[in-house]
């Protein structure tokens, strides 16, 4: 997931100092659902077993009957009580972590309403909402709302803003919760699912799962358009919030990584039944059970079903797009300086993970150099399930033989074949005055030595092991003329 706060440009995030608390120290069940902060500063903690409560130096934890997930938790200004929802019970715990069941209360037609989603702490009661319906808990009296007329559709997010608690009935539209009674915001058009509800000097912000945020002005709704419009198109929102400097963030469900760990995958019928998951593309993501093992990049639909029984109808299935991006590996380049030999000179390049396919260029060519210079190097993995690239620079020089003066001598000079493997022919033309040949190794030491006569001279290099050479060509006045030779087998 991908924390992305925004005003009118998108920020950077910050990092702030933090500390980690395994499941051990918390005494708590591995999944975290939901936290909360009462105004006295302690948090509260629904996890996949248990309540958690932290008071900066201590944890305090305590179940609800059937070791239920607590999905959402609401903590009241006042009295302090925190209330909690979960898989088929609601209710709320003491300052003593005593827990005070209110699903109980409810009667036989709505006793099986599933999972309460999440809780609005209000001056006009707690609201818990769970698929069809929401449950208001007022002057220790309990509630009902239920759709509009003999409708059951599901009900989206509650949340209150400015006072005023809000909600969405999916192929209705936005309505309002004013006490235990739904009133209908009729004519607006806006009928997607809705995950959060945020104040804007404005109006209120509405953040819709899958098409971008809108705005609420109190009369109609409009899209409204921000820099990440696209972004939470792409990847859908999960959840908002308003910040204290004004700004929002967003919490959108991102991509999963190649080389990412297994997951759970968390599903619950109203009816109790089991669940099952399929995976669309196998090769892109596998399911056993509830656990989904990543195996390559691309995108798979998750579908969530359950059957049915001799009780209960088969639900719709739920599908969520998992999209799996390629992972970052890191590139290496090194043997970046580098003398010339007449070959070309390759740079080394290593991956992490090892092995990967690399493409590389210097100044753009697949071929690497051979000259004196300097190449921009660049190289790219080519692999189905990485990305990475790396930028350096290849120094090539020409070798330095001490003790020679490496000046041009008049006339010009015609060395050929080169490479060579036994003779190399030394032309001139009348203006030179050369008189002596010598062969150098690149360690500086003399190899061969022998007078230059005539404008043509033939030179055995037969019995020289493979490599490169220096020629030196030195004419009376003492001018010097360096080529460089490569001798094969």
């Amino acid at each position: 997931m991908l924390l992305l706060t925004f005003a009118q440009e998108v920020s950077a995030q910050m990092i702030y100092p933090h500390k980690f608390f395994g499941a051990r120290e918390y005494g708590s069940g591995r999944d975290v659902w939901s936290i909360q902060q009462a105004n006295d500063g302690r948090l509260y903690f629904g996890t996949s077993s248990t309540l958690a409560r932290f008071d900066g130096e201590r944890w305090e934890h305590t179940a609800i009957p059937g070791d239920n997930t607590i999905y959402t938790i609401g903590v009241s200004e006042g009295d302090q009580h925190v209330f909690i929802g979960a898989g088929g019970r609601f209710g709320y715990f003491d300052e003593a972590l005593t827990y005070h069941p209110l699903s109980e209360q409810l009667p036989d037609s709505v006793a099986d309403f599933g999972t309460i989603w999440n809780i609005v702490v209000s001056p006009d009661g707690v609201y818990f909402r769970a698929t069809k319906y929401i449950f208001r808990f007022h002057e220790e009296q309990l509630e009902v709302i239920s759709g509009v007329g003999d409708s059951e559709r599901p009900f989206d997010l509650i949340a209150m803003v400015d006072g005023e608690i809000f909600t969405h009935i999916r192929g209705i539209g936005l309505a309002k919760i004013v006490g235990s009674r739904l009133e209908l915001l009729d004519g607006l058009g806006f009928d997607l699912k809705t995950n959060a509800y945020l104040p804007h000097p404005e109006g209120i912000l509405i953040a819709s799962r899958y098409d971008g945020l809108f705005l609420f002005d109190g009369d109609r709704v409009r899209p409204f358009i921000s820099e990440a419009d696209e972004l939470f198109k792409a990847h859908h929102i999960y959840h908002g919030i308003t910040l204290k400097d004004g700004n929002f963030a967003f919490d959108i469900l991102g991509e999963v990584q190649y080389g990412d760990g297994d997951f759970d995958l968390s599903a619950t019928a109203s009816s109790g039944l089991s669940i099952t998951y399929t995976s669309s593309d196998e090769t892109v993501a596998a399911v056993s059970e509830n656990i989904v093992t990543i195996v390559g990049v691309g995108t798979t639909t998750i579908t969530a079903s359950q059957g049915g029984n001799s009780d209960y109808n088969s639900a719709s299935d739920e599908m969520q797009d998992l999209t799996v991006e390629k992972a970052e590996a890191i590139v290496t380049i090194t043997e970046l300086n580098q003398t010339t030999d007449g070959l070309t000179k390759e740079v080394t390049v290593a991956t992490s993970p090892e092995g990967l396919s690399v493409f590389v260029t210097y100044d753009g060519e697949p071929t690497a150099p051979s000259a004196a210079g300097s190449y921009e190097v660049e190289a790219i993995i080519d692999d189905v399930n990485y990305n990475g690239s790396a930028k350096e620079t290849l120094q090539l020089t020409d070798p330095v033989v001490s003790g020679i003066n490496n000046r041009r001598s008049t006339g010009s000079f015609n060395v050929y074949p080169n490479p060579v493997r036994s003779f190399v022919t030394i032309e001139t033309d009348n203006g030179s005055e050369a008189n002596m040949i010598r062969v150098y190794d690149l360690s500086g030491h003399l190899k061969k030595e022998e007078a230059f006569n005539g404008s043509k001279h033939l030179l055995n290099l037969q019995l020289q092991p493979s490599g490169v050479f220096l020629l030196i060509i030195s004419d009376k006045s003492g001018a010097l003329l360096l080529r460089q030779i490569v001798k094969k087998e």
